[in-house]
């Protein structure tokens, strides 16, 4: 709910400012990225620019992404892991934003959501995983000529997410990262991103949340990668005026 309010109200800002909302220099005012000022010692754009929409389409589909995915990501791992990727997570798909477009305005709210996405999917692979495992290794017991298949186990109330909700993540995933590859460069790195997250938040057999300690030592990781991709990207500047000047 904090993520979906912030995002609201930075939209209206941009909506109702004295510029459209897709304005570079509305956007910058808000929080956007771009390589020639947030490398020269705005690093904090990183952080701000998650939370900046570039129009209402955009905003549209990533709170309905956002309110899915977190409903479900915050049952399977709590709000400290929703915070903690969403935060670092969105620095790191900013980094690529950067790297490939340096001396473009970009915001990168989409981003943040990718890498939801693909912690949800590790998870939902340490839940599920191995029951398919074992199911192949099984296969159906035979009475006679009548194949009988094993009934799946029950699980507890919470401990694993139903079938059915897992499909319409799946669905509502992959036209998200359809949707949102033609606009930024960071989403398939971000999912990316999250698997890898996802990964060292697993616990074994996937029925107990992350404990603070792995959250905590899982962004301290991602914080150190995110500083290794930034040292190459300091000082970024805009040489298209010289050129042009040097031309004339």
């Amino acid at each position: 709910p904090a993520l979906l309010a912030i995002w609201v109200a930075v939209a209206a800002g941009l909506l109702f400012g004295a510029a459209p909302m897709s304005d570079s220099d509305a956007l910058l005012g808000w929080g956007a990225s771009v390589g020639t000022r947030t490398t020269q010692g705005e690093w904090w754009r990183l952080a701000t620019a998650m939370f900046v929409h570039t129009g209402i389409v955009q905003l549209a589909i990533n709170l309905v992404a956002l309110v899915q995915i977190g409903l479900l990501l915050e049952r399977l791992a709590g709000r400290s892991v929703i915070a903690a990727v969403y935060l670092s997570g969105g620095i790191m798909a900013g980094l690529a934003n950067l790297s490939s477009h340096p001396v473009a305005v970009t915001a990168s709210a989409s981003g943040p959501i990718a890498v939801l996405y693909g912690v949800t999917a590790a998870l939902l692979l340490t839940q599920y995983g191995p029951d398919l495992v074992t199911r192949k290794r099984r296969g159906a017991v035979r009475f006679g000529q009548v194949a009988v298949a094993e009934e799946e186990p029950t699980a507890e109330p919470g401990s694993k997410i139903p079938l059915l909700e897992v499909k319409a993540i799946a669905i509502s995933g992959a036209v998200f990262l359809l949707y949102t590859m033609a606009t930024s460069a960071a989403t398939l790195w971000g999912f990316a991103v999250g698997l890898g997250y996802g990964a060292m938040l697993a616990p074994l057999g996937g029925d107990r949340p992350p404990s603070p300690r792995r959250v905590g030592t899982s962004a301290a990781i991602m914080a150190a990668i995110a500083a290794m991709f930034a040292l190459p990207l300091r000082n970024i500047a805009d040489v298209k005026p010289e050129i042009a000047r040097v031309l004339a």
